[in-house]
């Protein structure tokens, strides 16, 4: 099936009805936890017009949604599971970064914002606090990739120090 505008009286209709489905299949997959799977098929049947409506028209859709709408649904159910989890810097997350003190040694803290820069920092308390990377990407104006590279080298990094760190002790 080629993205072609439907001849029916209510094209959206037709398209939920001949996906009905696969929605299912889709929603009953990220259920759980949470995630209610009432609230995902309400998500799957939006996502599942609005793919319809962006469909490039050389491309089948039913390939187009088979690829876009599991991503949209596993994204829907995350919101839902974690609702109280923003990835906002504002300024109180910008003090609090290097806060935790706490439980960790002054001087480690030190070290970690010597070697690391503030988006570095920003980078794993978000981490720490469920944000996903394509949510931290839209926050820092920077693209999913870039965040998941630094986030290889901040690993690097962070296990030499924690080499280092505990060889001193």
């Amino acid at each position: 099936m080629i993205c072609v505008p439907c001849s029916d009286k209510d094209p959206e209709e037709k398209i939920l009805r001949d996906y009905f489905d696969y929605i299912k299949k889709i929603a009953w997959r990220y259920a759980g936890r949470g995630a209610e799977i009432e609230d995902l098929e309400q998500e799957a049947s939006m996502g599942l017009i609005t793919l319809a409506r962006k469909c490039p028209p050389n491309e089948e859709l039913s390939n187009y949604i088979r690829k876009r709408l599991p991503g949209q649904v596993r994204d829907a159910a995350h919101r839902y599971r974690y609702p109280d989890l923003h990835c906002e810097l504002t300024e109180a997350h910008k003090e609090a970064i290097p806060a935790p003190k706490k439980h960790i040694p002054i001087d480690f803290i030190d070290l970690l914002e010597r070697n690391f820069s503030e988006s570095d920092l920003f980078i794993i308390w978000a981490l720490s606090w469920g944000c996903t990377q394509k949510e931290i990407a839209e926050k820092l104006n920077k693209t999913q990739q870039s965040i998941h590279y630094r986030l290889t080298k901040i690993r690097k990094h962070l296990q030499d120090l924690l080499r280092r760190y505990w060889d001193m002790e």
